[in-house]
């Protein structure tokens, strides 16, 4: 019970008049399923709270960077899991990521520089860019990025084929 009306200062609440526009990532490019994304997927790499001015690691525990710039091999960290209870692998992250590139709408086009995303074992994926571009790692923390489980999504249909959004 409030004691005096300074402890309503004590909780803020919000409420939001819109809609996420989907719960998958592969098509949402808006605030407010962005919002939504951000409670339930994980990226590759993530921002400190409150701040964009680092990359730190999301699910991938380090990065390399190749020395001509187009090669970033990522390193999966052991310890996060979907909400199945299987682990996030390498495999999920190129998968989602493929899913997305071929699914052709937004957020598509900000993986438009990836020439091949691909998991060489279960905890290391590669991405090489056609042209050199430094923003990658930021763009990999963006919420329509969250990495999804590959077994799963296949389970209801989902593919990361060339012809990905017939089965979105």
């Amino acid at each position: 019970a409030l004691k005096s009306h300074e402890d309503v200062f004590d909780a803020l609440v919000v409420g939001i008049p819109e809609d996420a526009i989907m719960l998958d990532p592969v098509g949402a490019y808006d605030f407010y399923s962005g919002s939504i994304h951000n409670g339930i997927y994980e990226t590759l790499t993530a921002f400190p709270p409150g701040r964009v001015d680092e990359i730190v690691p999301g699910v991938a525990e380090s990065w390399e960077i190749s020395d001509d710039g187009l090669t970033y091999t990522f390193t999966i960290a052991d310890g996060h899991t979907f909400s199945t209870g299987r682990p996030v692998t390498a495999a999920d992250a190129a998968f989602t990521l493929n899913r997305i590139r071929h699914y052709k709408g937004n957020p598509a086009f900000l993986l438009d520089n990836l020439d091949t995303i691909e998991a060489v074992d279960d905890k290391t994926l590669v991405i090489t860019q056609k042209e050199v571009d430094p923003s990658l790692l930021a763009r990999l923390a963006f919420t329509s990025f969250g990495i999804i489980d590959s077994e799963e999504a296949k389970a209801h249909g989902a593919t990361d084929a060339e012809d990905a959004a017939k089965f979105a």
